[in-house]
């Protein structure tokens, strides 16, 4: 009868339409920062359809001290970075085991693949009132474990930065 009842389950699952476009839900910033060797406060300054280009206001973590930074897009749907004189908070995803971060930006974070995404993902700073927050991304610090994931004030991104320490060794390769 078991049997039975397990066989009908496997039935069922196999009959229920399959969504491949699903994937998994995006990351909160703070696991987002082992992989980010690399984040700065970018102002873009020239928008093309092949390539975007970020002026360095502030340094936070690593190798931001060129005064500009150039990427192509990472997807067609990047290319959707707003023009000249928007901030964004710019971090660089990398580790031992997936590789250097490649040239590639995407706005807001690549769901598939994210694990072993080597690029770098712009987040807008939006203003709500007085106090800066980065768009297309939430936390999970302070949250309770039903509740959805806050919106990132500026300022929290900046203290998460200073705590979350970049692990190149992410995976455990040892190199």
């Amino acid at each position: 009868m078991l049997r039975l009842a397990r066989m009908s389950f496997v039935i069922l699952l196999l009959l229920q339409p399959y969504d491949a476009a699903k994937a998994a839900p995006a990351y909160p910033f703070e696991a987002l920062l082992p992989r980010a060797e690399t984040i700065f406060i970018g102002r873009i300054i020239n928008h093309s359809a092949q390539d975007v280009t970020f002026e360095t206001v502030e340094a936070l973590r690593g190798h931001a001290d060129q005064p500009t930074l150039t990427f192509g897009f990472s997807s067609l749907d990047d290319r959707r970075l707003p023009t000249a004189g928007s901030s964004y908070l710019v971090i660089s995803q990398g580790d031992n085991h997936f590789g250097k971060p490649k040239a590639v930006v995407s706005l807001g974070q690549v769901l598939k693949g994210q694990a072993g995404y080597c690029g770098w993902i712009a987040f807008p700073i939006g203003e709500d009132g007085d106090s800066p927050y980065l768009d297309l991304v939430r936390t999970s610090i302070g949250q309770k474990p039903d509740e959805n994931p806050a919106r990132l004030r500026l300022d929290k991104a900046r203290a998460l930065i200073r705590q979350v320490p970049y692990k190149p060794d992410l995976h455990g390769n040892g190199v």
